[in-house]
């Protein structure tokens, strides 16, 4: 790394890949000096073009980096997951995306990788907190970003991923229906027994309205009462087929007037086929009906209830008016 002008009998010089530098005295005369004065140059240059290689790809916008792709199923986060062993359902995917694309993506994504510091995490969770957002939901978009940032990392794109404390608070009161209401409600007048045979099989069954709108006549074992569930229906991105949210299938038991009302329904689906949906829609035929929030409105309302509630997944409500 070091040599000695024979020339001028004068110096130390450094030694880089094209040779001897033509004019930089190592300032030493002794040869070990010279030699350790070297070792430390080349080291600080290295760490320089290191710093400036960093910075340049921490220069991609955050949004570029992570592509359109980092939460698919198929995609760099997924892949991860699979690789470690973890377990991961292709609704899990969705709903990251989701979450990125909706509450991530507008307010970081045009931002540097190098500017994601501490400061403007707390900013993002902060400005989410303001705008009434739950403590769960602002964590999941944190989740977000971390994941993209440890790829980047990772990459050696960014020195490390800036810590900062997650959102907490007290989650907003559900609304548990007590059993007086729960008996009022489904003793009202319904405008879609679709609406009130989902209702009744996720209150009683405890499923969720996914697993409740994929149903379908081979799913019902009308002898036994039971009903096997596996796939889900995700209404956001209209997709049929996709796994439960823990990946997992599993069979529930269900009251004798329920099995018989999802039976009623199959057999009463317009669109006919060899195995038809349970809950069907009028128009398409390989799509479950348009579960609104309205469909509870009037039976709610009838009942004396303020908020209506969607998924009623409360196994512990078994009334005897289903138990016929």
């Amino acid at each position: 790394m070091a040599g000695y002008n024979e020339l001028t009998g004068e110096g130390w010089y450094l030694d880089t890949p094209g040779g001897w530098t033509a004019g930089r005295s190592t300032g030493q005369t002794v040869r070990a000096l010279a030699e350790a004065w070297a070792t430390a140059e080349v080291r600080r240059r290295e760490q320089e073009a290191a710093r400036a290689e960093q910075e340049r790809q921490a220069g991609i916008a955050f949004a570029v980096f992570a592509g359109s792709d980092f939460f698919s199923y198929n995609g760099r986060w997924a892949l991860d997951r699979h690789a470690s062993g973890k377990r991961l359902s292709y609704r899990q995917c969705v709903e990251k995306r989701q979450t990125f694309e909706k509450h991530v993506f507008p307010v970081l994504g045009q931002m540097k990788l190098h500017q994601i510091n501490r400061a403007a995490l707390k900013d993002f969770r902060n400005g989410m907190f303001k705008d009434g957002y739950s403590s769960s939901t602002i964590n999941r978009a944190l989740d977000c970003i971390r994941a993209v940032l440890e790829a980047a990392e990772d990459e050696e794109r960014v020195p490390a991923v800036p810590r900062i404390e997650r959102a907490s608070g007290k989650s907003a009161e559900r609304g548990i229906l007590n059993d007086d209401e729960f008996r009022r409600i489904f003793k009202a007048q319904w405008i879609d027994p679709r609406a009130y045979f989902a209702s009744a099989l996720a209150a009683v069954a405890g499923l969720r309205m996914g697993e409740v709108l994929a149903l379908r006549r081979s799913n019902i074992d009308a002898e036994r009462l039971l009903v096997s569930v596996l796939p889900s229906y995700d209404s956001a991105e209209r997709i049929m087929g996709g796994t439960t949210k823990n990946g997992k299938a599993r069979t529930v038991t269900v009251p004798p007037m329920v099995s018989r009302g999802l039976e009623m329904l199959a057999a009463a689906n317009p669109h006919g086929g060899d195995d038809p949906l349970v809950f069907w829609s009028d128009g398409t035929p390989d799509k479950p009906c348009d579960y609104k929030r309205r469909s509870l409105l009037s039976p709610c309302a009838d009942a004396g209830r303020a908020r209506a509630i969607v998924g009623l997944r409360l196994k512990e409500h078994r009334p005897p008016a289903f138990q016929r």
